[in-house]
Parts: C-alpha cells; sequence; structure tokens
C-alpha cells in the first residue's frame, strides 16, 4: 500500500489522527484525480505531481478526472 501510509508514520512508527486524515485524504484525492498515490519507475507519484501542479497554477477543478468533469457538465446542461 504504497502512498497511502503517512511519511511521518513510515519515519516514527507512532500512529496519530494525522496519520488516519493523511491516509484518508490520498484515497479521497485518488479518487476525484483518478491518479495512483504510489510512484512508479519515478521517485514522484503521478498523484504528488498532480497536486503540485495544482497549487502552482492555481486550476483545481482541472485536477478533477476528466470522467467527472463530463458527468458535471451534463448534469448542468441537463
Amino acid at each position: 500500500m504504497p502512498g497511502y501510509i503517512d511519511p511521518d508514520f513510515v519515519n516514527t512508527r507512532r500512529r496519530s489522527r494525522e496519520s488516519d486524515v493523511y491516509g484518508v485524504n490520498i484515497v479521497l484525492l485518488e479518487t476525484v484525480t483518478g491518479r495512483s498515490p504510489a510512484a512508479t519507475g519515478d521517485l514522484v507519484s503521478p498523484l504528488l505531481k498532480c497536486v503540485l501542479g495544482i497549487q502552482r497554477s492555481g486550476t483545481v477543478l482541472e485536477a478533477a478526472d476528466p470522467r467527472f468533469r463530463h458527468e458535471s457538465m451534463s448534469y448542468q446542461h441537463g
């Protein structure tokens, strides 16, 4: 389950409420963006790249999985 575990927990081996919040938010981000939190051949995960790009550009809505954006547009134009 790489990517879901709080890096602080990996370093300290101590559980905390923050570690739980981290894991839940990773699952939420993975669901919304459609990107995996686990790094493959790269040291930086696709999810982290996405979040950093959003932060730099300020384009939060563009981060959503295109399937969600399409559904949202269909719903709005009903």
